[in-house]
C-alpha cells in the first residue's frame, strides 16, 4: 500500500468514522430530513475525502499487490457510500 493510500485508509478509520458516527447520532435525534442537518460536518468530509482521493489519482498507479488494491476499492468505497448516505452526491 502506498503512503497516499495508507493516509486515506488512516482517515477512513479515524476521522471519517467520527464525522460519519457525528451524522449519524444528529440524523437519530431528528425524525424527518437529514438534508439540513450536520452541513458543517458534511462539508468537511467531503472536502477531506475528495482531498485525499485527488492525491491518489495524481499519484496514478497505486497498484501495491492484490490484497491492497481491495483494501483500497474497499476505503473508496465506504467514502462514497458515505456521501450518498448523507445526501451529499
Amino acid at each position: 500500500m502506498t503512503q497516499k493510500a495508507r493516509a486515506l485508509d488512516y482517515w477512513i478509520r479515524n476521522d471519517f468514522r467520527a464525522m460519519n458516527t457525528e451524522l449519524e447520532e444528529l440524523y437519530f435525534k431528528k425524525s424527518d430530513s437529514t438534508e439540513s442537518v450536520g452541513n458543517d460536518t458534511k462539508n468537511q468530509l467531503v472536502s477531506e475525502g475528495r482531498s485525499l482521493i485527488k492525491d491518489l489519482l495524481d499519484e496514478g498507479n497505486t497498484d501495491e499487490g492484490f490484497d491492497s488494491g481491495f483494501e483500497l476499492l474497499g476505503d473508496v468505497g465506504f467514502y462514497m457510500a458515505a456521501c450518498r448516505r448523507h445526501d451529499i452526491t
